[in-house]
């Protein structure tokens, strides 16, 4: 259980540095006693322990008298230099002097506290616990341990993912590779009626192909500071393309699916026939559907009633 007596549960929003679990290392009975040969060498290193503790504590009051000497001098050159008798190159070697003293006197009390850890682990010889922490601000994914539960080394405790920046993989038919320009980004819709466009960043991930589909993987980054997307959702990508290139466009209302997935619009023969006709989908583009074959450019289609239409034609609703 971490510090704050609470285990996050999977879900959980981490930010980077909270805890997760602390892991409690065993040992089997006969290593809390130690051998012969384990309490010489224990008596020497405490020995040798307590000379560098005394040659620590030594080195600490030596720079805690050189920096307390140091802020005098310095205080001293600031007032010798506010009644115009000093200067103020006197000034900044006190200053000098004042932040050696100050490093050395840090460093003087780092030492003192490593020392007394490793003593206290020579007088306790059974290891301390292991917190583990969140390696990054993310969602806690999976928590593979409960409390009290042995677990084997090397074995996965718990699974933070990110959400701030999220990728995305587009399979792409590999024959179509060609036609795409893989360096600029993509636009990103979270579904069809979405009008808010997102701009995802190409990015090199490790060349990933499916044979069965005969598609290739691009990936691209998004940004998800909202929390909006989430691993595993289906998006609406739209990819550019080398070059430039005329199609034939209608309106989106226009195009109607029948129950096989075929498309097809309603083109006006005269005042009052119309005739469905099918055309080849390719992609949209702002309110427009791009066309791969179908009327000829400048046929009038139905686009307001499109449906009723269909309905009529079939004895249907909309």
């Amino acid at each position: 259980v971490p510090e704050s007596g609470t285990i996050p549960v999977p879900g959980s929003r981490l930010q980077l540095g909270d805890g997760v679990c602390i892991l409690e290392p065993l040992l089997t009975p006969e290593r809390y006693v130690p051998t012969p040969a384990e309490r010489a060498q224990i008596t020497v290193a405490q020995a040798n322990l307590v000379s560098m503790q005394l040659t620590a504590e030594g080195d600490l009051q030596q720079f805690r008298e050189q920096a307390a000497l140091a802020k005098v001098t310095l205080d001293r050159a600031r007032q010798l230099r506010q009644d115009r008798v000093g200067s103020e190159q006197a000034v900044d070697d006190a200053v000098g002097r004042l932040k050696i003293a100050e490093a050395g006197l840090a460093a003087a009390e780092q030492r003192r506290q490593m020392l007394q850890r490793l003593s206290a682990g020579l007088e306790n010889p059974r290891p301390e616990p292991l917190s583990f922490t969140a390696p990054m601000s993310g969602v806690l994914r999976a928590l593979q341990a409960v409390p009290g539960q042995r677990v084997a080394a090397g074995a996965t405790l718990f699974e933070v993912v990110r959400t701030d920046q999220i990728w995305i993989r587009v399979p792409v038919y590999v024959g179509h590779l060609p036609e795409i320009r893989t360096d600029m980004s993509a636009e990103v819709r979270l579904s069809t009626t979405d009008r808010a466009v997102q701009s995802a960043a190409p990015v090199a991930a490790p060349p990933a192909a499916d044979p069965t589909s005969l598609t290739a993987d691009l990936y691209f980054e998004l940004g998800n500071a909202k929390g909006e997307l989430r691993p595993g959702q289906r998006v609406f990508v739209r990819l550019p393309l080398q070059g430039e290139d005329q199609r034939l466009a209608v309106p989106v209302n226009a195009v109607l699916y029948d129950i096989h997935g075929g498309t097809w619009v309603y083109q006006r023969r005269d005042s009052l026939t119309l005739r469905r006709t099918r055309v080849s989908v390719v992609g949209t583009a702002d309110g427009f559907v791009l066309l791969a074959s179908g009327p000829a450019a400048g046929t009038e289609v139905v686009v307001d009633g499109a449906a009723e239409v269909f309905g009529t034609e079939f004895g249907t609703g909309k």
